[in-house]
């Protein structure tokens, strides 16, 4: 049965919709829209990583022996040099690489200024209540770290130019147990949100009642736009730069989405200070940096220009995707009331707006049918999302006909949601009627 044939464009009442569901329930699809995983094509762009370094001499490669143990903490200068002013915005003596993950990185980080604290302040540990700004709908992995480690979470609105700022700096000033504030400024998730420049300006230069209060800034999407040839640097650091608070923000970002997942490279940098702190820390668990994967990387990425021109093409197979999602989204939504989204313009998240009390069961609906979305409440730091209404989803693994058929199926939930939430409405207003 053809793909039209099995989710017909907008079946015209609720009994037409719940005849549909119950069709596709017979025979459910395999369709996952949870997770922001690589395509097939994707991946193929970085099969040359697998043949990497090929046969290397032993040695130097710009000036640096990859071989040497302790002269590696900090990493490849050259690799340094390239991704840091392009991932975080940071020149290559303040950047470390660090194994494959940033989310590993963040964790690690928080797991250090929960127990050793940042240079001459109290560990977060003994720091009596520590929470930490979370904006919503936001980051789940973000969230996860504040759990594990048992700080406090508190809530910003996002707007489309970033978080709500008078939100963000009325807390920040007041509240000495707020030390800290999770920041996406590119494509965050599942928003695709992208931070203006005053936002970040704001941001580098509030007042902060915490004496150590800090910006974990997550760059994973810096390089992420679908034309990133006309994306800018990342700003946020430069940003505590000029406005005097260097120490302010910790960076963190990986090649993950640029290369093969798993087999990335993953940087933090920092002010000067900062960063000698955090490689005091790594002192514990490590002497050195995975070199050799570093090798390969900078022999595969080579230069600024091989980087963008890489990411373009990730960008044109991304944008295809989004595209088919965004046309059944407006062919069998676009009439509906409540219903949202923006068109990102890189990443790799769409977050759908749904009529309010909607969106937990649409989820159910779909999953009823065999099409996975992120758990309910995943975009919020409580686990709630009160008004029911987000949907986060990403495209990026499935081909464009399994995105179009995954799109219908949540739009058609959509409308049966709200339809079953109509009806619910209208049988309980005649019943209170009925007994006035």
């Amino acid at each position: 049965m053809s793909l039209a044939a099995r989710c017909p464009a907008r079946p015209p009442s609720l009994h037409g919709l719940q005849l549909w569901h119950a069709r596709m329930r017979a025979a459910p699809l395999q369709l996952d829209l949870s997770r922001d995983r690589l395509s097939p094509s994707q991946q193929a762009l970085s099969q040359d990583l697998l043949s990497l370094p090929g046969e290397a001499p032993y040695g130097g490669e710009g000036g640096q022996d990859w071989l040497d143990g302790e002269g590696s903490r900090q990493g490849l200068v050259a690799l340094r040099g390239l991704l840091g002013p392009m991932l975080l915005g940071i020149p290559a003596e303040q950047v470390a690489l660090q194994g494959n993950s940033s989310l590993q990185l963040m964790h690690a980080t928080v797991g250090h200024v929960w127990v050793r604290g940042l240079p001459g302040q109290r560990p977060w540990s003994r720091a009596g209540r520590v929470r930490l700004l979370c904006p919503e709908p936001g980051d789940d992995r973000h969230f996860g770290i504040c759990r594990y480690f048992g700080l406090g979470m508190v809530p910003v609105p996002m707007r489309a130019d970033g978080p709500d700022m008078d939100v963000v700096e009325a807390l920040v000033a007041t509240d000495p147990s707020i030390h800290g504030m999770w920041c996406t400024p590119r494509h965050a998730r599942p928003s695709g949100c992208i931070y203006s420049e005053g936002v970040m300006r704001r941001l580098a230069a509030m007042p902060a009642a915490a004496p150590d209060f800090t910006l974990l800034c997550d760059n994973g999407g810096a390089l992420l736009d679908f034309d990133p040839a006309h994306a800018p640097a990342p700003q946020l650091h430069a940003a505590c730069v000029a406005a005097g608070h260097a120490q302010r923000a910790l960076s963190f970002a990986s090649t993950s989405k640029m290369t093969l997942p798993g087999s990335g490279i993953a940087l933090f940098g920092a002010s000067p200070e900062r960063l000698r702190w955090w490689l005091r820390c790594q002192r514990a668990h490590g002497l050195r940096s995975d070199t050799v994967n570093q090798l390969r990387h900078l022999r595969l990425l080579r230069s600024a220009d091989d980087i963008i021109e890489r990411m373009r093409q990730h960008g044109r197979l991304l944008q295809l995707r989004f595209r088919v999602l965004e046309s059944v989204f407006r062919e069998l939504l676009d009439d509906m009331a409540g219903v949202q989204w923006r068109s990102p313009s890189g990443g790799y998240h769409l977050a759908l707006k749904v009529p309010g009390g909607c969106a937990a069961r649409v989820a159910t609906l779909a999953a009823d049918v065999g099409v996975q979305l992120p758990a309910p409440g995943l975009t919020h730091c409580t686990g709630n999302d009160a008004g029911d209404c987000w949907l986060p989803m990403t495209p990026s693994r499935l081909s464009p006909d399994q995105i179009r058929m995954a799109a219908m199926v949540v739009a058609l939930c959509v409308r049966l949601a709200s339809a079953e939430r109509a009806a619910a409405r209208a049988t309980a207003e005649t019943a209170l009627l009925s007994r006035a």
